[in-house]
């Protein structure tokens, strides 16, 4: 049996962690940090992020047959796009969360810093709205 696309669920995921599962809101995902063959999703009102298997073209890529909210800022990581607060030009002298190379910060909702690599600052600036 198939569905169609007006069956499906499209603001919300269900993750599979071991023996659990999870329905994460779409809308909650704050930003997804990749490790090898591993993704660490970040959710709002979740102290642990929730682990799933598979790298970050692969999330990146269900995500995106879902919704359009998800956009790729560094070789390891994806934000919400409507959770950007900020971007602003790091200081690799005074912040150690920036890797050389890494020009931008990206603020969070959250208050959770991502980096913004040079590879992805045009694509991201095209999609936020600015004046």
């Amino acid at each position: 049996m198939t569905l169609s696309s007006t069956n499906r669920l499209n603001d919300r995921i269900f993750i599979r962690n071991g023996n659990c599962q999870y329905v994460v809101h779409l809308v909650n995902i704050i930003y997804i940090a990749s490790s090898g063959e591993t993704s660490k999703i970040f959710v709002v009102g979740q102290d642990n992020p929730i682990t799933v298997t598979g790298n970050l073209g692969k999330v990146l890529n269900h995500l995106s047959s879902i919704c359009d909210c998800f956009e790729r800022v560094s070789r390891y990581h994806l934000v919400n796009i409507r959770r950007v607060a900020q971007i602003i030009p790091s200081n690799n002298e005074n912040n150690s969360k920036v890797k050389r190379g890494k020009k931008y910060l990206i603020l969070l909702d959250s208050d959770a810093q991502i980096p913004l690599t040079e590879k992805f600052r045009t694509r991201v600036l095209k999609r936020l709205n600015f004046l």
